[in-house]
């Protein structure tokens, strides 16, 4: 028998149908992605009906699946100003 070579599905997305999709914002299809070894969670959003023919038929985004849940960056740490204190500075009386 020969031996079976193992399957590299490096730079390749599989996609699948949302069945999850509550919105328009939510992607249509999702799925995973491996690109050059690291792996990714893949989102797809297919071009509307009503959308210009020049458009793209699909668009994806990639997020890293080790990335953090929250991907929000907090860049302001400074606390927030005390408007009252300022504004009752302010009145005269």
């Amino acid at each position: 028998m020969t031996e079976q070579k193992k399957y590299d599905n490096d730079n390749e997305i599989a996609l699948w149908v949302n069945d999850r999709k509550d919105s328009d914002r939510h992607p249509d299809l999702k799925g995973n992605a491996k690109v050059n070894g690291e792996e990714f969670w893949a989102s797809a959003w297919k071009r509307k009906e009503d959308a210009n023919e020049r458009a793209p038929l699909l668009k994806i985004s990639l997020t890293p699946k080790d990335a953090p849940k929250d991907t929000a960056s907090y860049t302001n740490t400074a606390p927030a100003e005390d408007v009252v204190s300022k504004t009752n500075d302010k009145i005269p009386f």
